[in-house]
This record gives structure tokens, sequence and C-alpha cells, in this order.
């Protein structure tokens, strides 16, 4: 893979991630403040707007979370990246070519060496989670197809993971993880900071302010004719 197309295949990444992290925003405020949403949404019909809104959100995650970590070679995903990412050497190298055409120094090599080997890290461990199972389970059963008793569901049985439903805060856990990952991809690959902290961060104080304003809808929305 050329640079042109690995440029392009983590500008997709980025472009996922981009509405992943205000996913994970408003999820994390959906569990957060459950009590105070259920008050707000509970007893009211309209109140299903925001069931709704809640499913598809989860529905999107999950969708996510099995796309960012396909296995397929020409998938655009964390591990065809990761495959196609130029060993420490070469990602020093291209840092040096770019910031010498700025006239810049290349005087962060350690930090860059560190983020890089955090990076493996943090992928490896990410890569290895017991999560993918469950929401391939997921996708499969009930996204991508509906299935009973999936071929997928037999095979996670078989290697002797404990079939389990996903949790929310599993599902958060490995698509904060996937959203940051692309980040980190991003910085060692163009010199663009990081921003997906900041962005769920951004997304999930917006979310909060949102449901603080919303009324106790049984008391405000008319007779539903």
């Amino acid at each position: 893979m050329n640079e042109a197309e690995l440029d392009a295949l983590i500008a997709e990444l980025r472009n996922e991630a981009d509405e992943a992290a205000w996913h994970v925003g408003y999820m994390k405020v959906a569990i957060d403040e459950n009590p105070l949403i259920s008050d707000r949404l509970n007893g009211s019909y309209s109140g299903y707007a925001g069931a709704i809104a809640n499913s598809a959100v989860k529905a999107a995650l999950i969708l996510y979370c099995a796309r960012a970590w396909d296995k397929a070679e020409d998938a655009v995903s964390l591990r065809s990246t990761i495959a196609e990412l130029p060993d420490l050497d070469g990602l020093v190298k291209r840092r040096g070519i770019q910031l010498a055409a700025l006239g810049v120094d290349f005087e962060d090599a350690s930090t860059f060496t560190s983020r890089h080997a955090a990076l493996l890290k943090t992928f490896g461990e990410a890569e290895d989670s017991v999560s993918h199972g469950h929401i391939r389970l997921l996708r499969t059963e009930y996204f991508a197809h509906r299935v009973i008793e999936s071929k997928e569901r037999k095979k996670l049985a078989s290697s002797g993971v404990a079939i389990e439903p996903a949790t929310y805060d599993a599902l958060l856990q490995l698509a904060e993880a996937t959203i940051l990952l692309v980040g980190e991809i991003g910085y060692l690959w163009d010199r663009l900071s990081n921003p997906y902290a900041d962005r769920i961060a951004r997304a999930e104080a917006c979310c909060r302010e949102f449901w603080h304003n919303v009324p106790v809808l049984r008391d405000v929305e008319k007779p539903l004719r």
C-alpha cells in the first residue's frame, strides 16, 4: 500500500471515529444520568423518541466496533491499518522529512517513540478483548442478519468464551479505546494531535446539558389523540 492509499485509509478511520466519539459521549451520559433520563421519559408517550435514540446509538456503537476490528484484509479497520503502517524507523524517518520541509528540527523523538510503543501495547490489549466475540455475535444475529443459532455463536462457544450479553460498560470501553487508537495512528502518521479524548468529553457535556434541559414529558405533553 502506497502513502496515498494509507492516507485514504486513515482518513476513513477518522471519519468513522468522528461520529463514534459523539455516540460514546451520548451513551456515557445515558448510563450516568439514567435515573434523571428515566424520570423525564417514563409515563409519557413522547418519551418513546428518547428510547428509540438510545437504542439507535447502542446499535451504532456495536456496528462501529465490529467494522473497526474487521479481520478482512481489504476492510477499513484498525487491523488493516496497523498491518500497513510503517515500523518505528519508517515513521521516524517520515516525521523527520515532514518537519524538515517546514524548517523544524525533530526534537521530540523520545516522545514519538514512547507513543508508538504505547499504541502497539494498547492495540494488542484491545485486540485481545473478549468483548469482540460478544459484539460480533450481536452484529451477526441481530443487525447484519437475523439468526437464532449462528455459526458465530457456535464458534464462540467452542472457543471456551462464556456467551454472555455484551454490557454497556464493555461496549463503551472497547469503543472508546478504538476511537483513541485511531487518533494515535493519525498522530504518528501525519502529526495531527489526537483530538478524541476532548471530542468525547465535549459530546458528553453537550448530551448532559440536553437531558438536564428536557422537561418531565408526562407533565407537559398534550393528550394523544
